[in-house]
């Protein structure tokens, strides 16, 4: 392969240099004639051909093109522009209104940060630095060499990458698909296997770190992650892709576009798909993507535009983590998979994922006035999809020790070569009367979506104010359901318990035979309601710009549980029911004989079975939650070069679904707070044509995190006062010593950990006190993320249109990731996690454009991990119980923080893709 890999390039190379023409290379930028503000995602064209571009962000440009010919530029609602190239490598251009602005897709648009103008901490990454650089890494990742952000593979398995920003996960990082938010609405996660085909359509995707420039009320205690996918803006033509690299990876799509037709209507069509069988042993996977965008310009005035995207997919995974030394003495080093079994003598993977989440979104811009615009998206999502799961009374067999991840002795089952035997289960179950004793099921995690986002924004003079209202409806549906009976005849969903069985679901039998699709375990529907109002001021000279934005927001959570109550027409209920119809009417009788040891006796019983919890509605009432939101920023340009900024602001969020109730019941949990965010930057920029560079400084409180410990007895303790501060200095630089070379870098050092010891007594509604409860969190490390980052790259263009690049990225001070509140024991105290060692990790790229047949052709190829270094990428820390002499007495303490009790995931070694696109 490796030969095969040397001749492709050779002669892909050799063949190019032989049809190269001569040609100019051009840069520039693009500006709007109104306040000189850069303008993304213009349309650059060689006239009579279907060759172009389109300027990123910053409103930056590049492109070869030929002696003689003319570029064409055009922008939606602006003039176009036509520039004749002889010999000038730099051309920059400004546009100028033919209407009133009609930016296609404003709700995202209007979220993005400009640089020197909007008061925030921003990265921006290209299209162009996307398809170059991403290769087979997860989407996530093409952000590791930006400050403060921390982005791994987690298990390795296809779309399972995770980021961390400032310190903070997915969960606290509000994520913009073209302005509509895409983090799950009951706990805030984004899953990036659910939008693996992005990559290909994305236009530009945009990290604002802190409190950021959105307008709405989203988690973004870290940050904001935009990405803007392609649109109306889309030029005429499309291309053919093709992929291929290490462990059978190979990637392919096609998109069609007609551009800007003179009906006012633009199509843009998508289609890949990307197969492999992933680095990690058993992490086997196959994803397809699809992207259409329809859109029509009305009139002057109106634009609407339709867009739908998704990617199906499924694939294998890798769980759980292990003992480093596990690692080591394993035949398969780093690409050790423990998830891997065998069934009918075929491998077999227990831990699998499918899912597809189709996006839908209708867009309409309306140019109200000259100065005031009125924006609009109404969208759906629709799920459906989740994981594997080994489930049964006899589930053990497929597990592994929950401290060391080792096979537990004589209950874990095994082949000699040490797979999962999930034959063992088909003997098994075959012999059962009681049915399988263990199965293959899913844990589904479906949902419905619906919302609706309309800004208004009009400018007068110097200023610009918006706002706008933010409506959200959500419904999860929550289940397992049987897939493989593993030889089995039929599946018993019960519990054993000491006297009795009884079933999982109260509306059925024990003995209800249960076969493929049947729901077991838990079924249960949380909805979620929102409803927000935000508003913002601008001020914006070509001097001074600043904002205050300010947003209020209600968080509404209802569920309803299908297993644990009895529905309206159950016979269990009835039965019930009627039983305690009959102790009402004997107390009653009881009263009347003036009886009152009876009428207790039967009122007693009747009390009993009415509140017995199956007897409750399956519905829960509605919880409320009222966050609000308050944030402003100013950037003072002080010349051409130099420009300084702050902001600060905070923000209260609603606790996430699952706190708001006990358990997993419908009882609402009156106690739950909402959590507070505080957070402030300061900064400092330098443009020149050499140099750009940014100096920032943060600080974010996060107060009040969401605590619950059931004390059991019904007993709910809410925990308020646990305290985070992330605080930190953040570098990063461009330098551009000619057009041939660029040279990127950054720094970061982040201080983040927990503010103090917390210390909590709880009363009941008697005031009496029940418990106290020890959280010993003072000068913990927050863990999970590298506090400190740096990164340096280099693209220099060796020969015409041949651009080799590397980029290294250096990872310290990352502590092992930990449950902070089980920090219960004083003799914990202080004891910090493990930190993972230090690493760098080195990346190669190669790009070259050439022609074939007249046709645009990029090569590229990309080499991860260029020398192979075995690094521990992401880790959880163990705990052991030594015997230490403490006032005299042997006491057992825990010890935390030794790296052979670590459970680590590797992160992969060295890989390589290679890819070819042909634009037409």
């Amino acid at each position: 392969m490796k030969k095969l890999y040397l001749i492709f390039w050779v002669a892909i190379i050799s063949l190019a240099t032989t049809l190269q023409a001569q040609e100019v290379r051009v840069r520039g930028t693009v500006t709007d004639a109104v306040d000189g503000s850069s303008l993304p995602g213009v349309n650059i064209q060689i006239q009579g051909t279907t060759q172009g571009t389109q300027t990123d962000m910053d409103g930056r440009y590049e492109i070869n093109v030929p002696r003689g010919a003319t570029l064409l530029f055009t922008f939606m609602g602006m003039v176009s522009e036509e520039i004749v190239i002889t010999s000038q490598t730099r051309v920059d251009v400004t546009m100028s209104q033919a209407i009133a602005t009609l930016q296609e897709f404003v709700v995202s648009v209007s979220s993005i940060a400009r640089d020197r103008e909007t008061p925030v901490a921003i990265s921006t990454i290209s299209a162009e630095v996307i398809s170059e650089r991403l290769g087979s890494q997860e989407f996530p990742e093409i952000l590791k060499s930006t400050p403060s952000v921390y982005a791994t593979k987690d298990g390795g398995g296809f779309g399972d990458g995770r980021i961390n920003l400032r310190g903070f996960d997915s969960n606290n990082i509000g994520v913009l698909i073209n302005g509509v938010p895409v983090n799950d609405m009951e706990n805030g996660r984004v899953y990036w296997s659910n939008w693996a085909g992005l990559s290909d359509v994305t236009q530009t995707m945009q990290v604002q770190r802190g409190l950021g420039a959105s307008r709405l009320a989203i988690s973004s205690v870290g940050g904001t992650i935009n990405i803007v996918t392609q649109t109306t803006d889309a030029r005429k033509g499309g291309t053919i892709f093709y992929g291929f690299g290490h462990d059978g990876y190979e990637r392919r799509s096609i998109s069609l576009s007609t551009g800007m037709l003179d009906n006012g209507w633009s199509v843009t069509a998508l289609g890949g798909r990307t197969t492999g069988q992933g680095f990690v042993s058993g992490t086997e996977f196959d994803g397809w993507s699809y992207f259409l965008n329809a859109s029509k310009q009305v009139n002057d005035n109106h634009i609407l535009s339709f867009t739908a995207f998704g990617a199906p997919q499924w694939h294998n995974q890798r769980w759980p983590r292990n003992l480093i030394q596990t690692y080591r003495d394993h035949p398969d080093g780093i690409r050790l998979n423990p998830s891997v079994g065998l069934l009918n003598g075929e491998k077999y993977n227990a831990a699998h994922n499918e899912y597809h989440k189709p996006q839908l979104s209708l867009n309409h811009f309306w140019s109200v006035t000259p100065s005031t615009t009125l924006s609009t998206a109404v969208y759906a999502s629709f799920s459906s999809g989740g994981g594997r799961r080994t489930l049964g009374p006899q589930n053990a067999w497929y597990q592994y020790n929950r401290v060391t991840s080792l096979p537990v002795e004589g209950v874990t089952k095994l082949t000699p070569d040490g797979y999962l035997d999930f034959d063992y289960a088909v003997q098994q179950n075959a012999i059962s009367s009681d049915g399988s004793q263990v199965i293959i099921g899913n844990a589904m995690n479906e949902h419905d979506w619906y919302g609706i986002l309309s800004n208004v924004q009009t400018d007068i003079q110097n200023f610009r104010i918006s706002g706008g209202l933010d409506l959200r409806y959500y419904r999860g549906y929550h289940y397992q359901m049987v897939t493989n009976l593993l030889g089995g005849t039929h599946y018993q969903d019960v519990l054993y318990r000491t006297d009795t069985v009884v079933s999982r679901d109260v509306n059925r039998e024990p003995s209800a035979r249960l076969g493929v699709g049947d729901k077991i375990g838990y079924h249960d529907l949380g909805e979620v309601g929102w409803a927000g109002m935000f508003a913002q001021a601008e001020y914006i000279t070509p001097q001074y710009s600043a904002f205050l934005s300010a947003t209020v927001s209600n968080t509404s959570y209802r569920r309803t549980d299908y297993f644990l109550y009895f529905d309206e027409d159950s016979p269990n209920r009835q039965r019930l029911q009627s039983e305690a119809d009959e102790y009402y009417n004997q107390a009653q009788q009881a009263q009347a004989q003036g009886d009152e040891q009876a009428h207790e006796d039967y009122m007693s019983q009747y009390s009993r079975i009415m509140g017995m919890q199956a007897m409750q509605p399956q519905v829960s009432e509605w919880i409320n939650f009222l966050g609000t939101s308050l944030k402003g920023g100013a950037n003072y340009n002080i010349d051409d070069n130099h420009n300084v900024f702050a902001n600060a602001g905070f923000f209260t969020r609603a606790p996430f679904f699952r706190f708001a109730f006990v358990g997993f019941s419908n009882t609402t949990n009156p106690g739950v707070n909402n959590e507070r965010v505080y957070s402030s930057e300061i900064g400092y920029g330098y443009r020149s044509p050499l140099l750009a560079a940014n100096v920032i400084l943060y600080r974010t409180e996060w107060l009040d995190k969401a605590l619950v410990r059931n004390l059991g007895q019904g007993v709910i303790a809410n925990i308020t006062g646990l305290d985070a501060l992330h605080q930190g200095l953040e570098i990063d630089f461009t330098i551009r010593p000619d057009r041939k070379m660029e040279i990127r870098g950054m720094f970061s050092y982040g201080d983040w950990s927990w503010k103090d010891d917390l210390i909590a007594e709880i009363f009941d509604e008697n005031q009496e006190f029940i418990d106290s409860i020890e959280v010993y969190a003072g000068g913990l490390r927050v863990g999970n993320s590298a506090q400190t980052t740096a990164a340096l790259g280099v693209n220099y263009e060796v020969l015409p249109n041949l651009r080799l690049g590397f980029d290294v990225n250096h990872f310290d001070r990352n502590y092992a990731d930990f449950n902070v509140e089980d920090r219960g024991d004083i003799m914990s105290r202080g004891q910090q996690s493990w930190q993972l060692p230090a690493h760098q990790l080195v990346d190669l790229n190669l790009r070259y454009r050439f022609k074939i047949a007249g046709l645009d052709a990029t090569l590229i190829s990309n080499i991860n991990n260029l020398f192979n270094t075995s690094v521990i990428r992401d880790a959880t820390d163990g705990v052991t119980m030594e015997e230490q002499l403490i006032d005299g007495q042997m006491t057992q303490v825990p010890i935390y923080g030794r790296p052979e009790n670590a459970l680590v995931y590797y992160g992969w070694g060295r890989t390589w893709t290679t890819s070819i696109r042909i634009r037409f």
